[in-house]
């Protein structure tokens, strides 16, 4: 049987220490397969931190939640007014550039804005005052408004045969015919 060649890196290897004299102190060479150990072993230790560091950081769960939705209150909308010599016979309102103005007192109780759109009404201050609310009659109010007045414009029409007695009179508009939508 023959014996394997051994290499220097096989072989321990001794050296004197000058200060110690007579001792001699035997060191071991790394060989290649107890680098590749320390490696692996470092590897693993860093895989392991790694796997702990991301269990800390990342979880899941499962779990129930309610929540409830605020119910919406329509805005309050009160009796409104057309402002004196805006309004004559024969008037066609467009929302932009013809037309009488609505003055309104409103409020929103709710936490979150709204848009009013109105869309009729009982008018009164005369005879026959022929007016009606012309398209778009909206407006905005901020989320908890209190009540204030407000103008919206150019949004009234009287009709060719109002009465005689509209001449000078204050139109009024009670029983206003609303709808509220969130912004």
């Amino acid at each position: 049987m023959t014996t394997p060649e051994r290499s220097w890196a096989d072989e321990p290897r001794t050296r004197s220490l000058p200060h110690h004299t007579g001792r001699t102190i035997t060191m071991k060479q790394f060989t290649a397969s107890r680098v590749a150990t320390v490696a692996i072993a470092s590897g693993a230790a860093v895989a392991m931190a790694s796997g702990v560091a991301y269990a800390v950081w990342s979880t899941t769960g499962t779990g129930a939640g309610t929540a409830k939705a605020a119910t919406m209150t329509a805005a309050v909308v009160n009796a409104g007014t057309a402002p004196a010599g805006q309004l004559y016979p024969g008037l066609t309102a467009n929302g932009s550039t013809a037309g009488g103005d609505l003055v309104v007192a409103a409020s929103n109780p709710n936490p979150f804005p709204v848009t009013v759109t109105l869309t009729g009404g009982t008018f009164g201050g005369c005879t026959t005052p022929g007016v009606s609310i012309g398209s778009p009659a909206s407006f905005n109010l901020a989320a908890n408004a209190p009540t204030a007045q407000v103008t919206i414009q150019k949004v009234l029409s009287m009709a060719s045969s109002s009465s005689s007695d509209c001449q000078g009179a204050t139109i009024t508009i009670t029983g206003l015919t609303t709808s509220t939508v969130s912004q």
